[in-house]
């Protein structure tokens, strides 16, 4: 098992996805230790495991490592994670049907989820050119162990986790 970093896993992640943007999930779950379980899977690259001290900050202490074998994962009919770019246009109309229909927000933003679905996730050296653009979709599960190994490997990856909190806030008690 070869423990990196959470900046590590993002990196390797990021360059996989901007050669192919297409077909990634990215699922999220708290433990009982209360870390956060971050599960990035895309069939043709593989599956990463991160597990963060907290989602809160922009910066967050983590580690994980790539997975071997594959796993099972619940299916999600939904959008493949990616970076999209929204179109001026289409925010235009949204903006305009809310002023004209009295569309609700919450109607609004199911529109705007419904409109994104169509739009192919980018690499994200194409994004920043974008003036607007949308992340997701983030799934959030109850948990994240699937399996026996999984269980061990979530325990591994919480004391190295706690063993860097230690290190590098000794007045806590992790």
């Amino acid at each position: 098992m070869d423990l990196q970093s959470y900046e590590e896993i993002l990196i390797e992640i990021l360059k996989k996805y901007n050669k192919k943007p297409y077909g990634w999930r990215v699922l999220i779950s708290k433990d009982p230790s209360g870390f956060w379980d971050i599960l990035f899977t895309n069939d043709d690259e593989g599956t990463w495991i991160a597990k963060l001290d907290t989602l809160f900050k922009a910066n967050p202490t983590g580690l994980g490592v790539k997975l071997n074998e594959k796993i099972e994962i619940p299916k999600i009919n939904d959008a493949s994670y990616g970076f999209r770019p929204i179109p001026e246009p289409l925010i235009k109309n949204l903006t305009e049907e809310i002023q004209k229909s009295n569309l609700s927000l919450n109607e609004a933003v199911k529109k705007l989820i419904e409109e994104l679905k169509f739009i192919q996730p980018k690499p994200i050296y194409e994004v920043q050119q974008s003036p607007i653009t949308a992340i997701g979709p983030h799934h959030i599960l109850k948990a994240s162990v699937f399996s026996q190994k999984q269980k061990e490997l979530n325990k591994v990856l919480n004391e190295h986790l706690r063993k860097i909190l230690r290190k590098k806030y000794p007045w806590y008690n992790f």
